[in-house]
This record gives structure tokens, C-alpha cells and sequence, in this order.
């Protein structure tokens, strides 16, 4: 797949997220931006990190919603991420992958350093 192709395909990703109320408008765009540049950066493996780490953060949202919101303990939203938590939760992985784009040299050390990001 071209790059175009792929971030096509990730543009499409980010708006069937704020489609499917996963993503505000704003937090889909930067949601994009960081799976743009990790891509770029670092290829498919961050790309498919970062989907893994958002669809195990809905999943964990979505757990229990119900209850959550009975409490008064339920994310505000509705779980719908806003453009801070897709940067705080993400940002420092697309910081590096941009890195990894422009000094392609250090490819290998950004994959790992992403990867611990969303591991933590």
C-alpha cells in the first residue's frame, strides 16, 4: 500500500471514530495526525499499536458505562475522547514517529520508545 493509501485509510479510521462517538471533531484530527506521522515515522507495527491501545481504552470506557454513570463516576462525554486525551495518551508515540520520519536513522529506537509509550 502507498503512503497515500495509508493515510487515507487512516483518515477514514479517525471519522468512523468521531462517527461512531469513540472521537470529538477535534480529537479524531489529532488521533489522525499521531497515526500519520507514526506511520511515517515507524510503519504498520506503531500504527497498529496505537489501534490497539485506543480499541482496549474504549472497550475498558465502555465496561460497566451504565453503572459508572449511576454513580456519577462515568467519563464526561459519554467516553468520547477530546483532543487533550488523544494528545495525552498518544502525543509523545507521534512526537517520536515524526522524529523517526525526518532522522530516519533512529527508526528503530522510536518503534521501541512507542511501543513503552502505549504500554504505560
Amino acid at each position: 500500500m502507498t503512503s497515500f493509501g495509508a493515510l487515507a485509510l487512516m483518515f477514514i479510521a479517525a471519522l468512523a471514530s468521531y462517527l461512531g462517538k469513540r472521537l470529538t471533531a477535534k480529537g479524531a484530527i489529532v488521533g489522525w495526525l499521531i497515526g500519520c506521522f507514526l506511520f511515517l515515522g515507524c510503519g504498520w507495527a506503531a500504527v497498529l499499536s496505537m489501534a490497539l491501545f485506543f480499541g482496549l481504552a474504549v472497550a475498558a470506557t465502555a465496561t460497566g458505562r451504565r453503572e459508572k454513570e449511576q454513580e456519577g463516576i462515568a467519563e464526561q462525554n459519554k467516553g468520547r475522547r477530546s483532543a487533550y486525551q488523544v494528545f495525552a495518551n498518544g502525543g509523545l508515540a507521534g512526537i517520536l514517529g515524526f522524529w523517526a520520519w525526518i532522522w530516519p536513522l533512529s527508526e528503530a529506537y522510536c518503534l521501541m520508545f512507542c511501543a513503552s509509550a502505549f504500554a504505560s
